[in-house]
């Protein structure tokens, strides 16, 4: 409800005061707080993180947690992950993150596929998300994947190959409405070294093309930890 909504932003936001690796959401049409979305009309809304993490800088993880989904005139729902950091609203055209000629990794909660400038690719072996899950994302930049979760369980590397900057990004339509965790202490362990990597389950290459660049935009060099095994 509105009050379990309330309570995930404003912890999301004592976690962002006090730890490198948080990032917001950028203020804009679909969010007037950093942490909370809200999909509003039938065009999609798209809003970016306030970070760039960079090749070989560790693992960052972050959570939405699904407060309305709703799939009746739209069946993708929340659209998230991340895009090359040059990514502007402006090319997205009405269209969700990674949707066909659009940027971006992204997982469609709606039914459980994965985008890559493609149509649905098959992803969740149990399907789409429902109101109330909490949705996880894991990038491992020192090994360029992507990585998401159903309620801190892995579905598995979704994407490989992902060796440009990139921010986290969200598009949402209709009622959606979500709030940011990050950074993420649900989906394992946080360790100051990068001593083990999950494993690579279903992961299909992504774009190689672009400027890696370098560093981690103030970032912390945490590793977290998931099963790599899928539902």
């Amino acid at each position: 409800g509105a009050l379990s909504a309330a309570a995930a932003a404003a912890a999301a936001a004592s976690m962002q005061d006090h730890d490198s690796r948080a990032f917001r959401w950028q203020i804009g049409k679909a969010c007037s707080d950093g942490i909370s979305t809200l999909g509003v009309g039938a065009s999609w809304k798209t809003v970016l993180g306030n970070k760039v993490f960079h090749p070989k800088t560790g693992v960052y993880a972050w959570e939405i947690v699904l407060n309305s989904l709703e799939l009746r005139q739209n069946t993708f729902g929340v659209v998230l992950g991340v895009v090359p950091k040059e990514y502007k609203n402006t090319q997205s055209a009405n269209q969700p993150l990674g949707w066909k000629a659009v940027p971006g990794w992204s997982l469609v909660t709606g039914t459980g596929e994965r985008l890559h400038q493609s149509g649905g690719l098959p992803y969740s072996r149990n399907g789409g998300f429902t109101r109330g899950d909490t949705v996880g994302v894991k990038l491992d930049t020192d090994n360029g994947m992507l990585e998401f979760f159903r309620n801190s369980k892995s579905l598995g590397v979704a994407f490989k190959g992902i060796i440009v900057p990139v921010r986290p990004g969200l598009s949402c339509i209709q009622s959606q409405r979500t709030s940011l965790i990050s950074p993420s202490g649900g989906l394992g362990g946080i360790n100051n070294r990068s001593e083990r990597k999950s494993s690579s389950v279903g992961a299909a290459s992504g774009s190689g093309g672009g400027d890696e660049g370098g560093g981690s935009d103030g970032s912390d060099h945490g590793m977290l930890m998931g099963s790599g095994i899928p539902l």
